[in-house]
This record gives structure tokens, sequence and C-alpha cells, in this order.
């Protein structure tokens, strides 16, 4: 199993609950779940922002508020200022839309380094659409 490029939020329960070590985690959010990740090793978990601080500094994972725009009317796009802007590895398979086709930002905290974020942001209104999702409980 690959889980790639995600966002996993807000359940009462696991954000994920694996069994075995045949998967690899690359490139999601992982934040405000009952935990975040559960039944997973380090080695396979790369480069994710994790809310609770599960491999923190591990593998690129770090632990961080992703600044969603409103996670309160399942709105989770990123703010201007998120973390996770500019903080996918490139180093795993991108596609340059998300789920719901809105195109992934490169270079969206403008610093001129060409790195990919995760989910659409809202850094510019203009008819950049929102990433709306629901909680899964």
């Amino acid at each position: 199993m690959t889980l790639l490029n995600s966002t996993i939020a807000r359940n009462t329960g696991p954000g994920i609950d694996l069994e075995g070590s045949a998967y690899s985690i690359a490139n999601n959010i992982f934040y405000e779940n009952g935990d975040e990740l559960t039944g997973v090793v380090s080695q396979a978990v790369v480069c994710n922002l994790i809310g609770d601080g599960l491999f923190n500094n591990v593998n690129l994972n770090f632990q961080a508020d992703p600044r969603f725009v409103d996670p309160n009317l399942g709105d989770y796009s990123l703010k201007a200022g998120s973390p996770a802007i500019d903080a996918a590895s490139a180093s795993f398979p991108f596609s340059p839309a998300d789920a719901a086709a809105h195109a992934r930002v490169v270079d969206g905290n403008g610093d001129g380094n060409r790195r990919r974020t995760w989910a659409p942001s809202n850094m510019d209104q203009q008819a950049r659409p929102t990433c709306r999702a629901r909680p899964v409980n």
C-alpha cells in the first residue's frame, strides 16, 4: 500500500492503522486524529506533517499545525504561511493535481525554490478553488 499527498484530519480514531511493513507513507498531513498513525514503522514514513509528533525529525517528518483555512466547515486547504507549503519531497511520485482536480502549488511561498505543496493553498484568491472535505469518523 502506498499513501501519498493526502490529508487525513479530525478523525476520532486513528488517521492510519496498519499491520505489517509492506507500505510507504510520504508527503501527507496527519492532524487532529485520535492517534495520527498506529501500527507503522518509521522507515516507511517519510516527509509527513504529523500533528502528534510521532516520528518528529525522523525521515524528514515534522510536527506542526498545518494551518487549514477552515476545518470546521470542511475546508482543508492551506493558509499562507502553512509549514506544509513547499514541504513535499520530490523523491516520491506526484500528480500535478489533487483528487478534486485542483492544481498543486509549486513554489507556494514565493521564495523562488520550486518545491511541491501537498494541497492547494489559499494564498491568492484569484479563482483558485478550495479543497473541501468532510472528516471521516
